[in-house]
């Protein structure tokens, strides 16, 4: 066996190995959301906010599913990237006329700015869940709101 390893000429760094269940190594390849997604399922049953996920430091959340569901009654669900200065909706969602079942494999970069968080939020009581594939983009990755926001 010859030991070897690539590195990134720019960087010096090691490019991504990937330990495999069968106890091999394998040259990793992929996106950011194959090798670092993870996913958080959040629930309300009553009216009002909370987090779905966030970032770390000053880095943001990059979206890479959906799915959402709901009792039918009177009211909203909203999703939204927020940072408590600025606001952006990403989805809201009608339950009056029906239950609410809705999921989506994001294709493009459903990114958030740097420090904002994803929430939900509920209008009324009633059964909502939302479970959110995402990964975390560091600071380099990221842009401050206006930039962010003259981008789209």
């Amino acid at each position: 066996m010859i030991k070897s390893r690539l590195t990134d000429i720019e960087t010096g760094k090691s490019l991504r190995v990937l330990n495999m269940p069968s106890g091999k190594k394998t040259l990793g390849v992929g996106t950011e959301a194959m090798s670092d997604g993870v996913f958080k399922v959040i629930g309300r049953t009553t009216a009002g906010t909370s987090v779905v996920c966030s970032p770390t430091g000053d880095g943001s959340i990059v979206v890479t599913d959906l799915i959402a569901t709901g009792e039918k009654k009177a009211g909203t669900l909203i999703l939204e990237f927020s940072d408590n200065t600025n606001k952006e909706v990403m989805a809201n969602f009608a339950l009056t006329d029906a239950p609410l079942s809705f999921g989506i494999s994001f294709n493009g970069r459903w990114q958030g700015w740097q420090g904002a968080w994803l929430e939900m939020i509920t209008s009324i009581a009633a059964i909502v869940t939302v479970s959110v594939g995402y990964y975390k983009a560091g600071k380099e990755q990221s842009l401050k709101y206006n930039d962010w926001n003259l981008r789209r």
